[in-house]
């Protein structure tokens, strides 16, 4: 990428950066820049199979977990981000096409489910490391921990009135976030990390 030599070498030299800050700023320029290249991917591919909505709720239902509980990575960003945005596209897909099926009731206990399988691989597995981010002090690990439990939490306490009636989220935004946190949750367990698609 010679935008991005470009652009780390002007920050180097304007900010006098030691090499590991510079490695810092480079990690995060390219996470953040992939993330926009596979939202972006994920929105076209979307458009055309006409599932936009459900899939922006399953991808950023499983991204704002994923800030806190990590999980698999790919062996490069690209393969990530094409990978990424056809797992979203799928579940959006799959929403699409099953949310007029399932009933309320049904849905309720497929949440039920996904929260409590998802809680139990946070407390087992998360935040699971990435080769690229590795995360070595105990603290930061229980905070994280802490965290993406807390998180999921909210989450269930937002679901459950939504179910009540108390706020207005459509049974299908349901299905579809529910299917982000399930992919989350997965994303995270051990035997995982050994698709083949993954490395």
């Amino acid at each position: 990428m010679g935008i991005e030599k470009k652009l780390i070498s002007i920050l180097q030299k304007e900010l006098d950066l030691s090499k590991d800050k510079l490695e810092v700023i480079t990690f995060g320029y390219r996470l953040f820049a992939y993330s926009v290249i596979g939202y972006m991917l994920i929105v076209v591919l979307s458009l055309a199979l006409e599932t936009l909505k459900p899939t922006l709720t399953a991808a950023l239902t499983a991204s704002g977990f994923r800030v806190f509980s990590g999980g698999v990575h790919a062996s490069s960003q690209k393969k990530c981000v094409i990978i990424g945005a056809i797992i979203f596209n799928l579940l959006g897909l799959i929403t699409t096409v099953f949310s007029g099926y399932i009933s309320w009731v049904l849905l309720k206990w497929i949440a039920i489910i996904v929260f409590l399988i998802t809680l139990t691989t946070f407390i087992l597995y998360a935040p699971a490391d990435t080769p690229g981010k590795p995360i070595t002090a105990k603290v930061k690990v229980n905070k994280l921990k802490k965290l993406s439990i807390g998180l999921l939490i909210t989450w269930s306490i937002l679901i459950y009135f939504a179910f009540k009636g108390a706020i207005n989220i459509d049974a299908q935004y349901i299905l579809a976030s529910t299917l982000g946190l399930a992919w989350q949750g997965v994303s995270l367990w051990p035997i995982t990390y050994k698709w083949i698609i993954f490395k």
